[in-house]
């Protein structure tokens, strides 16, 4: 069981059970402050955190604040709570699933595009190249070792990352290729004579040309543009589910589809009852479930109601954490990677002007990784 300092307990005098929206907010700060823990203590999966009474005492909350705090870690896919004698809270193992629901919200809130994701893959690409040619300065030692890393991904892009050795490169790689989508079959072999046009590009320094080769031999994808709300969905037909579960799912729908997301006054419960042709109780479960995701804020008294709210960068990047400690990414390649794609983004983007929202998730999430030991949290 993770020990827990004393600092870490949140004073919750004055909480009242009946005042369920000052309860959930509790839940929710409790929430990522367990996360924090296992982060700590190096996120060891499977490992029992404690029973619900015990994490009640130990931060001195309520039990209704406990449960919302137990049944967001379980929706972020950081804990499990197992029933029955010998049970408790238990260290979910990191998936790559739960980066992917975070990294949707933002990237819906930002707007972000497939030419953002086109953009950021050419980049790695670039960097990858870089690296490598740090290593090789022969076309033929290059092309050798590049045919068989060819072999084993299937995928020119993830071979010249695997080839450079880099573990936060690796888990870039893959993020961007599972949010691309799938892609068109192909029944072509690929022509060996396009990894020597490469390896010539990469020796001669042209990192560009590198990236136009990988993208030119790339097969397209099946759909125009991301289909991000699909990492957010559940996996049920939402016809399945509960009232509460359809109307927050619509109303996400709606909430992404308005130009600012920031701070934009949606109604009453009243109000959104009446729009959404749903009941109070079903508007209030489902603006639990907005508000657990991030993306939704409850207000109370006179000027108060349902106001949208960006998701915050922090919350996110300590979901993605324990997935790149599970893989094993190293604060060096974080570093260096965090590093890399600030430099490419400062001399391809900035000057233009334009907003890459997926390099700047990337670069916020290794930096912040990169220097965990010494800030201690993410900061806002």
């Amino acid at each position: 069981m993770i020990p827990t300092a004393e600092k870490g307990q949140v004073q919750a005098s004055g909480a009242s059970e009946q005042d369920l929206g000052r309860e959930n907010k509790l839940g929710l700060e409790v929430a990522l402050m367990i996360e924090r823990e296992f982060h700590s203590a190096g996120w060891p999966t499977g490992l029992l955190f404690g029973v619900q009474s015990e994490i009640q005492q130990r931060y001195k909350i309520g039990r209704w604040a406990v449960r919302e705090a137990i049944r967001i870690l379980e929706m972020r896919g950081s804990a499990d709570m197992r029933r029955g004698r010998g049970g408790g809270l238990v260290i979910a193992q990191p998936r790559l699933k739960n980066v992917l629901q975070s990294f949707a919200l933002y990237l819906l809130a930002e707007k972000a595009t497939r030419a953002d994701l086109d953009r950021a893959a050419r980049t790695l690409a670039e960097i990858a190249a870089w690296l490598l040619l740090q290593r090789f300065h022969e076309e033929r030692a290059l092309a050798v070792e590049l045919s068989a890393t060819f072999a084993e991904t299937g995928d020119l892009l993830s071979a010249l990352v695997k080839m450079t050795g880099n573990s936060a490169l690796s888990v870039m790689a893959s993020v961007l290729d599972v949010l691309a989508g799938p892609r068109a079959e192909t029944t072509n072999a690929f022509d060996p004579r396009r990894l020597a046009a490469i390896s010539k590009s990469l020796v001669a320094g042209d990192m560009a040309g590198v990236a136009d080769f990988v993208y030119s031999a790339a097969p397209a994808q099946t759909s125009g543009d991301l289909d991000l709300m699909r990492w957010i969905r559940p996996t049920t037909s939402l016809n399945a589910c509960r009232y509460s579960t359809q109307l927050a799912f619509k109303m996400l729908g709606d909430i992404m589809r308005l130009p600012h997301v920031q701070s934009t006054f949606l109604g009453s419960e009243r109000d959104i009852s009446d729009q959404y042709v749903f009941s109070l109780e079903s508007v209030r479960q489902a603006s639990r479930i907005l508000e657990d995701m991030g993306v939704l804020e409850s207000r109370l008294g006179r000027k108060g109601g349902l106001f949208t709210r960006k998701p915050v960068l922090a919350e996110i990047l300590s979901q993605t954490f324990a997935y790149l400690i599970h893989q094993r990414v190293t604060i060096a390649d974080a570093q260096l990677a965090a590093g890399m794609l600030d430099n490419a983004l400062a001399r391809t983007e900035r000057p233009c002007g334009s907003q890459n929202a997926l390099t700047k998730l990337f670069i916020a999430m290794f930096d912040a990784f990169g220097h965990r030991k010494n800030n201690g949290a993410v900061k806002h």
